[in-house]
């Protein structure tokens, strides 16, 4: 561990500095910051998009036959795009597990923040477009739901699931929670595969 006020190198689990005695020890938000590689995460980043895009072609034809759930299908491909990320992450510039496990963190959430900023955007765009069209077709709408009797509109109503709501907000939620767990786990398997890379090579040597 370099001391950030003389230079000096000491070793890593020491708390002073042995040459001009400083205090060495950081909080967790100070280690955090100071093992972000971003060359590493951005590399991740690069990617996961591509995992994204080859996963939406593999596993979307699954999707839209009906075969597997949406909710499934997202997080299906997002903690795959996010692991195969977090192993790039991991072998471009993590030196040990806890430098994969930090930057597979830091990957992931951007990787979310970024998705999200996007997803927001196109869900947006989409609900435009579908007021614009409500609003066109509200004429033929109103005829329509007039000539509907009453007793179907009761029993369709009766039929929706008030806790279908709570549902999607909790697979949401176990999604995000998978993603990091993932983009984590990737960051120190890619660690551990530059580790035996390493080793494999030396042996060879």
């Amino acid at each position: 561990m370099e001391c950030p006020e003389c230079g000096h190198e000491n070793k890593t689990n020491v708390k002073f500095c042995k040459k001009c005695g400083k205090n060495l020890k950081k909080n967790y938000i100070e280690r955090f910051n100071s093992q972000i590689n971003l060359l590493a995460v951005f590399a991740g980043l690069a990617i996961s998009t591509l995992i994204l895009i080859l996963c939406s072609f593999l596993y979307g034809s699954v999707a839209v036959s009906g075969a597997i759930d949406l909710t499934i299908y997202i997080g299906l491909v997002l903690v795959t795009m996010v692991f195969v990320g977090g192993i790039t992450t991991g072998i471009v510039g993590c030196r040990d597990f806890e430098d994969g496990m930090i930057n597979g963190l830091f990957m992931s959430l951007i990787a979310l923040t970024i998705l999200g900023f996007i997803l927001g955007i196109i869900l947006l765009i989409t609900m435009g477009i579908a007021a614009s069209i409500a609003s066109a077709l509200k004429p033929f709408a109103s005829s329509t739901a007039s000539q509907t009797p009453s007793y179907l509109n009761t029993a369709s109503n009766s039929n929706s699931n008030s806790l279908e709501p709570l549902y999607t907000f909790l697979k949401g939620i176990i999604i995000i929670i998978l993603v990091f767990v993932a983009g984590a786990l990737g960051g120190s398997f890619g660690v551990f595969l530059k580790n035996g890379i390493k080793k494999a090579r030396n042996k060879g040597a």
